[in-house]
């Protein structure tokens, strides 16, 4: 069977053989479909809740699944509100408790400090957690740290499953679920909410997730 794929020199009549004809033929649908694939993946990626575009702000180099606090966005509507309209795209540092508690995301990349890449900001995601007590069911942000997320009894993370034992393990949890509501019933200084552990006899928390009207945090 002689090449149908050879070449064509200068001068040479140009006599397309139907084998030839139907290879291009086949070779321009593969990639149009390859094309079509990587658009309806592009398309799925930049529409899903789940994922949103974080600035890496913390001014280090950070590995996938480390976490940033979410301090603000990147374009603003004052700045320009068509940008701001067409994507989410966050800016995260690293998380403080204080600043952070329910207010985090967790890399699906590597990200080089000042980049800008994907990140879970809710639903289901691996990372990293420090166990305190392996009755903790939730997870939130560890203070000044991007490595890990740190186990607590309340927090903006379920955790579906983890390493067993206490101390830095992979798990398996649920972003951005539904803050706690905070019970405060405290009728004298010797109780405390639930919360913040505020001992205040006007304790009228209502959950925010990350304070309350007592002025302390969970």
């Amino acid at each position: 069977m002689g090449d149908h794929l050879k070449k064509v020199q200068a001068g040479q009549p140009l006599e397309i053989p139907a084998a030839t004809f139907n290879t291009f033929i086949d070779t321009a649908r593969a990639h149009l479909g390859r094309q079509r694939s990587t658009g309806m993946s592009t398309d799925r990626s930049a529409r899903d809740p789940d994922v949103v575009l974080v600035r890496n702000d913390s001014g280090y180099d950070l590995a996938r699944f480390e976490v940033l606090g979410v301090s603000g966005v990147v374009i603003s509507p004052i700045d320009n509100l068509d940008e701001f309209k067409n994507a989410i795209v966050l800016t995260g540092t690293t998380p403080s408790l204080a600043e952070h508690f329910g207010r985090f995301v967790v890399l699906l990349e590597p990200l080089a400090a000042g980049e800008i890449g994907r990140a879970c900001a809710s639903g289901m995601c691996q990372v990293k957690i420090n166990v305190v007590d392996e009755a903790d069911a939730y997870a939130d942000v560890r203070d000044g740290s991007r490595a890990t997320l740190e186990s607590t009894d309340r927090g903006a993370s379920y955790i579906y499953w983890r390493q067993p034992s206490t101390g830095e393990k992979w798990a398996v949890v649920k972003l951005s679920i539904p803050a706690p509501e905070c019970v405060c019933s405290s009728d004298s200084l010797s109780e405390s909410c639930s919360l913040c552990g505020s001992s205040s006899l006007s304790c009228s928390c209502s959950a925010s997730g990350s304070s309350c009207s007592c002025g302390g945090l969970p």
